[in-house]
């Protein structure tokens, strides 16, 4: 058998499936205060260099060190003294030219920006308790109350009350309120219910300058620039590499103690033109018909697609996603369904081992958005395929239907007739993401005017089966679009606030947890939707009149009177059908036959 050489012979395609492989955990940077090993994989380079500087940006390398090969494609070199507090880059030279520097994809501490990887020590990033540290215990996928936000966004309010605004500690600080003495931050996520963050992407990304915070750009952070490292704008010094790692784990350990898991964001179908993967790795990446990285569909100027037929990545993803493992609860995982489900296996296997209790929630796509990718030849799964891997997945399968039913074209039949289908098309056990808005769709409130009418609208969304999600703001009434390229502060001054609502579906949907059977009908001429859940804990019957009237409707419960779980009121059932006074109704009822 032929030995595989770091270099393809003459004639051999330049296909890295092709070069030897390195699984070694000492990727980037062994440190010790005696030594400093360096490796690099690169297995196309004719000559590796080590860049050290003594700041973050600007200034020319004060060293540069030669890298020697070695096993498997990989590049050593040591410095036998302490280099904590340096900051170095890596540089390959192929067909004798010196290529751009890059701090390398391993890197898991930068300075400013990204552009440099850090030498420190990770264990001096732990804060005070963090080997005990420990996520509150999670039951049933059911149970969950995801509350998705932007660090930014979520506390910059100048009523927020909060002392680290648009910072990862801002979710550390207790006791805030807002000038009209309501609880703020980390307390009104716990008085909602909540028992997941999910926190859009935060490993470090290109579009903000971390050394401009002033300036007015903005993202949310679907263009990842170093995957292993924590995003440096939502830091209280962007330019001390240890800062973001620490305060990324003061937050974590601050929503644990307050009984919340958190989710993170990850985004592994794209990247930024800027991310280090591409600078170190571009043959990682998607080419369009003339050879130029792009996207598969062009919906993006600003990012680029990954190329999973490239092997060599899913290992490099797969170690990201276990390194993240160890901080947080939970994945988000962006455009899902582009991404190979084997992938998503794999990676699941892996980060197992780190945490097992992990949650996995798939962003699936809009159904016709899935045809037009499979029309084009693109990849896209089946929200059926997608459960193989996750536990959650985004309830998109329903939610063309539903923007339909808001827009009055269709009757509300229509929707629930289509909740009605994911019963029979789904296992038993199968969870959905139900919402009334996320940052991709629009404000409920922007369809829904009347506020008897949203309070139908919310109940509904706790009483459906599988997980429900809160956007920021949507508890104070928020109606302005979610945009990817403004702030968009949670608006308190709103004059409408669905928190004691909240609060009391929170405990219904605990209540509700346990049914797994699902059935609805609707009253298309008075728009109100009448839903079942039943299970171990019995049977349940909600009524929800999506345009607030009153009117007689019928409801699969024996004649009797029943409390409103609600509000406590009487709800009397009569020939077969109760008085709707435009409100919500929940209500436990008995079983009965057929």
């Amino acid at each position: 058998m032929t030995t595989q050489k770091n270099h393809p012979a003459a004639g051999q395609p330049d296909s890295f499936d092709r070069y030897p492989s390195y699984y070694g955990s000492d990727l980037e940077l062994t440190y010790t205060p005696q030594r400093s090993v360096f490796t690099l994989w690169a297995p196309t380079a004719d000559k590796v260099r080590l860049n050290l500087y003594a700041s973050g940006e600007g200034g020319e390398p004060e060293e540069r060190l030669e890298m020697r090969p070695s096993d498997d494609g990989t590049w050593r070199v040591a410095a036998e003294r302490d280099l904590k507090g340096t900051f170095y880059t890596f540089q390959i030279e192929k067909e004798g030219k010196w290529l751009d520097e890059t701090p390398g994809i391993w890197a898991k501490a930068v300075g400013v920006n990204g552009d440099r990887a850090a030498v420190i020590d990770l264990r001096e990033t732990d804060p005070e308790g963090w080997e005990a540290d420990r996520a509150p215990e999670l039951k049933m996928y059911s149970d969950i109350i995801l509350y998705e936000l932007h660090h930014r966004d979520f506390s910059v309010a100048p009523d927020s009350g909060i002392e680290n605004k648009g910072k990862f500690l801002a979710l550390t600080e207790t006791g805030t309120k807002t000038p009209q003495g309501e609880a703020s931050g980390l307390d009104h996520l716990k008085e909602l219910g909540v028992t997941h963050i999910h926190i859009l992407p935060s490993f470090d990304y290109a579009t903000v300058d971390e050394a401009r915070l002033n300036d007015k750009t903005y993202n949310w952070g679907y263009d990842p620039k170093n995957y292993n490292v924590p995003e440096g704008s939502y830091s209280t010094d962007p330019a001390d590499p240890a800062a973001r790692i620490r305060e990324f784990k003061q937050m974590v350990q601050s929503l644990h103690r307050n009984g919340m898991r958190i989710v993170l964001d990850v985004v592994y179908n794209h990247t930024s033109p800027d991310s280090v993967l591409y600078r170190e790795h571009p043959e990682y990446f998607y080419r369009g018909p003339d050879g130029k990285p792009g996207n598969k569909l062009g919906d993006w100027a600003d990012v680029i697609d990954l190329d999973y037929s490239n092997r060599g990545l899913w290992q490099y993803l797969t170690d990201t996603l276990v390194m993240w493992a160890g901080l947080v609860d939970g994945f988000r995982c962006d455009v899902a369904s582009f991404v190979p489900v084997e992938f998503w296996l794999q990676a699941r296997a892996a980060v197992s081992a780190v945490n097992p209790d992990c949650v996995w929630l798939a962003e699936t796509v809009h159904r016709s958005y899935g045809c037009l990718a499979r029309r084009h030849g693109v990849y896209s799964a089946s929200d059926g395929e997608v459960f193989r891997a996750f536990d959650l997945e985004y309830e998109y399968d329903v939610r063309e239907v539903f923007d339909r039913y808001l827009r009055g074209e269709v009757p509300l039949s229509r929707y629930l007739d289509a909740l009605n289908f994911q019963e029979t098309c789904y296992p038993a056990n199968y969870n959905k993401l139900r919402f009334l808005e996320n940052h991709d769709q629009p404000r409920i409130c922007s369809y829904v005017k009347d506020e008897a009418a949203l309070q139908n609208y919310t109940a509904m969304l706790y009483f459906l089966k599988g997980t429900t999600l809160l956007y920021a703001g949507q508890e104070f009434e928020n109606d302005h679009l979610p945009s990817l390229f403004e702030k968009e502060p949670i608006d308190r001054a709103s004059g409408k606030d669905l928190t004691p609502l909240l609060k009391k579906l929170a405990g219904i949907k605990r209540l509700l947890g346990t049914q797994d059977y699902f059935r609805a009908e609707a009253n298309d001429e008075q728009n109100i939707a009448v839903m079942q859940r039943a299970g171990a804990a019995g049977r349940f019957v909600g009524v929800f009149s999506l345009q607030a009237k009153s009117a007689g409707v019928c409801v699969p419960a024996a004649d009797g009177t029943y409390e409103n779980l609600l509000d406590g009121s009487a709800v009397t059932v009569k020939a077969g059908c109760i008085h709707c006074d435009g409100a919500p109704v929940i209500f436990r009822a008995p079983e009965r036959e057929g």
